[in-house]
């Protein structure tokens, strides 16, 4: 009889650990897709922006900047969370 309830127990420990094991897999998968996603669009927009046509003077200089802040801020930060994602 001890043997068997051993067992039982044995069981449910198993089982509260798969559960506890796929839970924190389900929201490490959804935490990579979101940072995934947010990466992509990021440097879709980048992208965007880099190839538009400046009409004017105003135009040139707030894609000159633009490109500044990505170069400075948002490539750097965007690597940073990529090699998070890896």
């Amino acid at each position: 009889m001890f043997r068997i309830k051993a067992l039982d127990l044995k069981k449910q420990l198993c089982d509260k650990a798969n559960k506890i094991k796929q839970a924190i897999l389900d929201q490490t998968a959804t935490w990579c897709k979101e940072k995934v996603l947010y990466i992509y669009t990021t440097y879709g927009h980048m992208n965007e922006e880099i190839q538009k046509t400046p009409n004017d003077e105003k135009q040139l200089v707030d894609l000159k900047e633009f490109i500044r802040v990505s170069k400075e801020v948002t490539q750097p930060m965007l690597k940073d969370l990529l090699d998070l994602v890896e």
